[in-house]
C-alpha cells in the first residue's frame, strides 16, 4: 500500500491480526475460533488465556450445535415419525448437506483452507468414534488421535533443528520462511486438534439433553458433516501454495495485506 493511503506499515501490525489472516481468516472463527498462539499475542496473563479458552470451546460447540440440531437425523427424533414423511425428511437432508458442502467449497479457498478443512472434518469423526463408537472403533480412534499428536511433535522437532541449523549457517529468515510457516502450521494443527475434542465431547456428554437417542444422532450429524469437510478439496486448478516451499513468501505477503487491510477498516470505524 502507497504511504499517500494510509500511514500503516506492516511492521506496526499485531502479530496476532497477522496469525489469523494467515491460518484461514474470519472466515473459520465459527469453526475453530481464534486460534490460542492469536490470543495469547493479544493477552499477557496465563490465567486469563486460559480463561478466553474454555469460553472460545463454549462458542464453538454451541455454534456446531445449532448446525448439526438442524439436520433432519436430529430434528425428527423429537417429532412423530411417520413413514409418510420418510421422503420430506431425506429429501431435507441432502438440501442441509448441500449447504454445508458449498460452504465448505468457499472455505477451502481461505489460506491454509484445505488443510484447516480437512483437519477439523477428521478430527471430528475421529472424537464421535471416541465417545459413541464400539470399544474397538473407539480404542481405534483414540490411536489415530495420538498419531496426529505424535506426527506434530515430530514436525515441530524437525523444523526446530532446520532452523537451527540455518541460523547457525546465517541463512536468512527469508530463505527459512518455509520452516516457519511449516512451524506455525504445526502449532495451529495442534491448537485445533485439543479444541476440537473439548467442542465435540461438550455435545456428546451434554447432561442438559437427557434424551439419549438425540444424543447420539447429533453424533451421527456431526459425522457427516466431518465428512463433508475431511472430502473437500481445491479445485484441481488451485495449487496448495501452503505445501510449496516456493511459495510461502507468497502466503505470508496475502496473510499481511489482509491483516493491512482490516486493520485500516478497523481504524476508519473508530
Amino acid at each position: 500500500l502507497s504511504g499517500d493511503r494510509t500511514d500503516i506499515n506492516i511492521n506496526s501490525l499485531n502479530p496476532a491480526l497477522i496469525f489469523a489472516m494467515l491460518f484461514g481468516s474470519d472466515d473459520f472463527l465459527p469453526i475453530i475460533g481464534r486460534l490460542s498462539m492469536a490470543t495469547a499475542a493479544l493477552v499477557s496473563d496465563p490465567v486469563k488465556v486460559g480463561e478466553l479458552e474454555k469460553r472460545r470451546c463454549i462458542r464453538l460447540a454451541l455454534k456446531l450445535l445449532d448446525r448439526i440440531n438442524d439436520h433432519p437425523i436430529v430434528t425428527r427424533c423429537s417429532e412423530d415419525h411417520n413413514a409418510d414423511n420418510d421422503e420430506f425428511f431425506e429429501e431435507k437432508a441432502k438440501s442441509l448437506e448441500a449447504e454445508w458442502k458449498e460452504e465448505a467449497e468457499k472455505l477451502v479457498l481461505c489460506r491454509y483452507g484445505q488443510e484447516i478443512l480437512n483437519l477439523v472434518g477428521k478430527l471430528y469423526k475421529i472424537f464421535v468414534e471416541q465417545v459413541m463408537g464400539t470399544w474397538k472403533e473407539g480404542m481405534d480412534a483414540k490411536m489415530n488421535e495420538t498419531r496426529i499428536q505424535i506426527d506434530n511433535t515430530m514436525k515441530a522437532i524437525e523444523n526446530a533443528k532446520k532452523i537451527a541449523g540455518g541460523i547457525g549457517n546465517n541463512v536468512s529468515q527469508e530463505d527459512q520462511l518455509p520452516e516457519y510457516l511449516e512451524t506455525l502450521w504445526v502449532v495451529t494443527s495442534m491448537d485445533i486438534t485439543s479444541t476440537m475434542r473439548e467442542v465435540v465431547f461438550k455435545i456428546l456428554y451434554d447432561h442438559s439433553e437427557s434424551n439419549k437417542e438425540i444424543r447420539e444422532k447429533r453424533g451421527e450429524a456431526i459425522t457427516i458433516l466431518g465428512t463433508i469437510y475431511e472430502q473437500c478439496k481445491r479445485p484441481d486448478d488451485q495449487t496448495t501454495l501452503s505445501n510449496k516451499n516456493d511459495a510461502a513468501r507468497s502466503v505470508f505477503e496475502g496473510a499481511a495485506h489482509d491483516a493491512m487491510e482490516k486493520e485500516m477498516k478497523n481504524r476508519a470505524e473508530e
